[in-house]
C-alpha cells in the first residue's frame, strides 16, 4: 500500500485527486500495488468539506507521518515551502509540478534525494503532460548535446502567432488570457520567467551540469511590434 499526501487542493491536486479516484483500478494494475491518499494540506478547509477528514492545515502533520510514503506538492509557493520539502524529500519521494520551486532548488534537491536514497519526480513543471523530462535524461545519458531550443510557453507562442496576424501586443494578451492561455498576472509568462525556469531545468539534465538561473538571458516579450 502506498500511502499519500497531497500539498494543496488547487486546480492541479484536486485533478489528482480526482483522476486517482476515477481511474483507482487501472492506476493499481499498473504500479503493481494500491494507494490511498491520507492527507491533504489545505489554506481554507471550509472550502472542501466534502472531503474533510483528509484535511490538516500544517504541513507537518505530513511531514512526520512515517506512514506516508510519496508526497504531491503543487502549492505554487517557493520561498514559503522549500525547507519543508527538503525535510519531506530526506525521508518520503517527492512529485512536484511547481517549475519556480524546481529550478531554484534543483542542484540542493537532487543532493538530498540522493543521499537519502529517496525519489523526485518533476515531469509536469517542464512540458504539462508531455513526458519531456524522462526523455531528456535518456538522451544526456545516450548522446552528447550541443544545443537546446524550442517553445517553452504557450502563452507567448499565442501572444506572438496573433501578433503576426495583426494584433497589438496588448489586445494578443487579452485574448490569451480570456481564453485561459494566460495568467490574469501573466509577468512570469510575457516578462519570461517561465520560460527560464523551464529552460534551466532542461539544459542542466542535458549538459548534466549546474545552469544557474542568473546564467540565462532574459528578455520578454513586451518590446515586440506587431508586424505590418
Amino acid at each position: 500500500m502506498i500511502k499519500i499526501g497531497l500539498l494543496g487542493f488547487g486546480v492541479v491536486n484536486s485533478g489528482v485527486y480526482e483522476i486517482f479516484e476515477e481511474r483507482r483500478k487501472y492506476i493499481e494494475e499498473a504500479i503493481e500495488d494500491e494507494f490511498s491518499i491520507e492527507k491533504i494540506l489545505v489554506k481554507n478547509p471550509k472550502k472542501h468539506s466534502d472531503i474533510k477528514d483528509l484535511l490538516v492545515g500544517d504541513i507537518s502533520e505530513i511531514i512526520d507521518d512515517d506512514s506516508i510514503d510519496l508526497v504531491i506538492e503543487a502549492t505554487g509557493e517557493v520561498e514559503a515551502i522549500e525547507d519543508d520539502i527538503k525535510k519531506i524529500l530526506s525521508k518520503k519521494n517527492l512529485i512536484s509540478t511547481n517549475k519556480a520551486l524546481i529550478s531554484k532548488n534543483f542542484e540542493e534537491f537532487n543532493r538530498i534525494k540522493k543521499e537519502n536514497k529517496t525519489k523526485l519526480r518533476f515531469d509536469a513543471s517542464v512540458g504539462g503532460a508531455i513526458p519531456v523530462i524522462e526523455n531528456l535524461y535518456t538522451i544526456s545519458i545516450l548522446d552528447e548535446v550541443e544545443e537546446i531550443s524550442g517553445i517553452f510557453n504557450g502563452s507567448c507562442n499565442f501572444i506572438l502567432s496573433k501578433m503576426e496576424e495583426g494584433y497589438s501586443f496588448k489586445d494578443a494578451l487579452e485574448k490569451a488570457q480570456e481564453l485561459g492561455f494566460a495568467e490574469a498576472d501573466p509577468k512570469d509568462d510575457i516578462e519570461g520567467f517561465d520560460s527560464m525556469r523551464k529552460l534551466r531545468i532542461a539544459a542542466s539534465i542535458l549538459f548534466r551540469k549546474e545552469i544557474k538561473e542568473e546564467d540565462i538571458d532574459l528578455e520578454g516579450i513586451t518590446k515586440i511590434k506587431k508586424t505590418m
